[in-house]
């Protein structure tokens, strides 16, 4: 399966195989190439060897209309498997047998319906309000967060500050991780500012 690095063969794969001219195949260095004409070469580069597996992200920056119109045919006739990262939903659409989309930090293949009972009977169990006035939700990566409401009993000031202390660090936990929808992050940003205000603390709107 290898190739001899021969200057005959470079200029072949470049000229023949991905568009570029002889003298720039020839004679150009890659710093002086189009933005384009460079990712021609870097996929020559990552062909050279005819892998059975292409990983390709984000293909298509910088091609002109024919040089997309190469790839994509390229692409369609490759025998071997290809893993594409693209935010061309029209280039992923032509190319593709299985898409999977990124949203919120979840992983899903496009067009998949999950059914999970349990999960279902946690979150309507968990997002119920319960008789001691707390509040529980799932974030996405499964964890159990529990928002207790004020109660009418006096909490201490240290009280309040130890429970602000944990709420904001969930809160930051929450979007570093991209573990909240927006409904849980309200939640948890009023259940905050509920507390700053008892504490008579300025509230950053």
């Amino acid at each position: 399966m290898s190739k001899p690095l021969t200057q005959q063969n470079v200029q072949k794969a470049l000229v023949e195989g991905f568009g570029l001219s002889p003298e720039a195949a020839n004679f150009d260095k890659i710093g002086a190439l189009s933005q384009g004409q460079q990712i021609r070469v870097v996929m020559a580069a990552a062909t050279w060897q005819n892998p059975h597996i292409l990983v390709l992200d984000e293909p298509t920056n910088y091609l002109d209309r024919t040089g997309l119109r190469c790839l994509t045919e390229a692409l369609k006739t490759f025998l071997g498997g290809v893993v594409i990262i693209s935010h061309s939903k029209e280039f992923a659409d032509e190319v593709s047998d299985t898409k999977w989309e990124m949203e919120k930090g979840r992983l899903r293949e496009v067009g998949e319906v999950v059914v999970d009972e349990e999960m279902e009977e946690k979150l309507r169990l968990a997002n119920e309000e319960e008789e001691n006035g707390s509040k529980t939700f799932i974030t996405a990566t499964g964890e159990e967060i529990e928002i207790k409401k004020q109660k009418n009993t006096k909490k201490t000031e240290k009280d309040l500050k130890k429970q602000l202390k944990d709420l904001e660090k969930e809160l930051r936990d929450g979007k570093r991780k991209f573990a909240f929808t927006d409904a849980e992050r309200w939640t948890l940003e009023d259940r905050i500012d509920e507390i700053k205000e008892e504490l008579g603390m300025e509230i950053k709107k």
